[in-house]
């Protein structure tokens, strides 16, 4: 018995001699090895060979393949070292897609020459007024959207500033509203900025009018279809916060006089 009680007088001796916080902490793990991100700037292979991948795709009227082609096209063009004549080749091939019977094939097609820039402007144009395009408002607004990304101070923002002015549905109205909102100081001059924004002040100030006391419900219909697409874009285009259309008037009459400035001119390549 005393050696029994000895051996637990002891244990506890040897425990309470332990300091607290002394006891061994397991060993950290180790950290893993962060995961390499997967190469994307794997440059676009030679123009015939994505010329024969675009006329693949809109034959099979296959929209995977074509979404595909339809990239590296893309890339391709924006390629500072790639040969003039390859990418007027590149973009010929891609207006092909606009035609194709697939709509699928017709909508990615639309959509990456909007991304092209404003050479692509002038087949977005003709395909705004075909019938296909006409019928399909999934498309007429894929073609509005693109033709507001090509940036196109010419065709474009001609095609769009007839659709805000003149187009019976009010929401295409809309749409195009909000394609001119990519004309801001950073991409259109001064001056296509002012046209823009004095064509939208004069439509947006009459429908609102015309809306005010509410018995004319065509009109508020109309108001409310464009009203927020017509400010925001009238925002982004000259960093003002109107809301009323009598409010922006009383603005442009007075900023019409002012010069607006055009947007920083781009560094050509290998300048700096």
């Amino acid at each position: 018995m005393t050696r029994i009680v000895g051996s637990v007088l002891l244990a506890l001796l040897v425990s309470a001699l332990v300091l607290p916080g002394t006891a061994q902490e397991p060993e950290p793990e180790p950290k893993a090895e962060p995961k390499a991100e997967p190469k994307t700037d794997v440059p676009p292979p030679p123009t015939p060979e994505i010329v024969n991948a675009l006329n693949q795709a809109f034959r099979d009227k296959h929209e995977p393949s074509a979404v595909a082609a339809l990239e590296q096209a893309v890339q391709a063009i924006k390629e500072d070292a790639r040969a003039v004549r390859e990418k007027a080749e590149l973009l010929k091939v891609m207006q092909v897609g606009l035609g194709n019977p697939n709509d699928r094939v017709k909508l990615v097609t639309v959509n990456a020459l909007g991304r092209v820039g404003p050479e692509a402007a002038k087949p977005l144009s003709r395909a705004l007024h075909l019938k296909p395009y006409e019928k399909n408002r999934e498309l007429t607004q894929a073609v509005i959207e693109a033709l507001g990304l090509t940036r196109d101070e010419k065709t474009a923002l001609e095609d769009l500033v007839k659709i805000i002015t003149a187009h019976p549905d009010w929401s295409v109205r809309a749409l195009a509203a909000r394609a001119l909102s990519n004309f801001d100081k950073n991409h259109a001059s001064g001056q296509n900025r002012k046209k823009i924004c004095e064509k939208m002040i004069q439509i947006y100030e009459s429908i609102e009018s015309a809306a005010a006391d509410g018995r004319d419900s065509e009109a508020v219909r109309k108001r409310n279809a464009i009203r927020e697409d017509f400010v925001s874009t009238l925002r982004a285009l000259t960093e003002e916060e109107w809301n009323s259309g009598s409010d922006w008037r009383k603005w442009y009459n007075k900023a019409k006089r002012e010069r607006w400035p055009d947007p920083p001119k781009k560094k050509e390549p290998g300048r700096s």
